[in-house]
């Protein structure tokens, strides 16, 4: 037997991945996990804009990723600036590489007590001519200088703490992340 509106529970020979996509959407519910790359921000962007033109309501944004992407990092943040919906964001997991600016940037900003951020630099490589190797390492450093003040920005936190964060590639658990304002609170059950 199917379930009714509030639990679809799917039939008989139902895509189950299909109803809970559709649920999740529904709700207004958008899961971001795995590594943020290109592609992960592409949908998740996609799926945020979505959401955001079909109604003001809050969009919860979950996080379980990692990620050195500086580009997919801006691509998720940049969405979120810019949407006239507030994006709630959870860490549900964990946050590598940098990803964690996309928690600091939320509307309401909340972990799971056992979630964790390792802050670090990015890795990042490039081939080419001297030049453009050279072009192309400026950049990045330009880059990483934006993410840096978009956190501290979102934070409260000097440029100087925050660059101090990332170079230790510091481990945060929930009472830290909440301690130095890159989350509101602990998400207690």
């Amino acid at each position: 037997m199917a379930g009714d509106a509030m639990f679809p529970f799917p039939g008989p020979g139902a895509d189950v991945d299909a109803v809970v996509a559709d649920t999740m959407f529904r709700r207004r519910l958008v899961m971001a996990r795995g590594r943020l790359d290109a592609e992960l921000a592409g949908r998740t962007v996609a799926q945020l804009l979505t959401l955001d033109a079909l109604a003001d309501d809050p969009i919860d944004l979950h996080l379980d990723v990692e990620g050195d992407d500086l580009d997919a990092v801006f691509a998720v943040i940049d969405a979120i600036d810019t949407i006239g919906a507030p994006v709630r964001v959870r860490l549900a997991g964990r946050a590598g590489g940098l990803a964690v600016a996309v928690l600091a940037v939320g509307a309401e900003r909340v972990v799971a007590p056992h979630a964790r951020a390792l802050v670090s630099e990015p890795v990042a490589s490039f081939d080419g001519r001297p030049e453009s190797v050279a072009n192309w390492a400026e950049a990045h450093r330009t880059r990483l200088a934006d993410l840096v003040g978009r956190l501290a920005s979102a934070t409260g936190r000097s440029e100087g703490e925050i660059r101090q964060i990332i170079t230790e590639s510091a481990v945060l658990d929930a009472e830290r992340l909440v301690a130095l304002s890159i989350a509101d609170r602990i998400d207690v059950p």
